[in-house]
């Protein structure tokens, strides 16, 4: 795990799975997966207690070809856990 800090670019509202909704703060990171870097936006939430420490979004990775942001809920429910 690793301390960053990074300049607020600007807050945005979330909607929660409960429906409600709350506001994070929103930062522009450098990252690397495998040999391409990536400059992208992330929202800070404390995900400590959670599988994932980061979640990297569909319009982030569609330049690897692997999602197509503009189609969404796809997956078979068998798929689903």
């Amino acid at each position: 795990r690793y301390q960053l800090e990074a300049p607020l670019v600007r807050t945005v509202l979330i909607k929660e799975p409960g429906g409600e909704s709350k506001r994070r703060r929103v930062v522009r990171l450098t990252f690397r997966i495998g040999e391409r870097r990536l400059r992208a936006d992330f929202t800070l939430n404390n995900r400590e207690n959670m599988v994932c420490p980061v979640l990297i979004g569909r319009s982030t990775i569609k330049v690897f070809g692997w999602v197509d942001p503009s189609r969404t809920h796809l997956a078979d429910k068998k798929v689903m856990r």
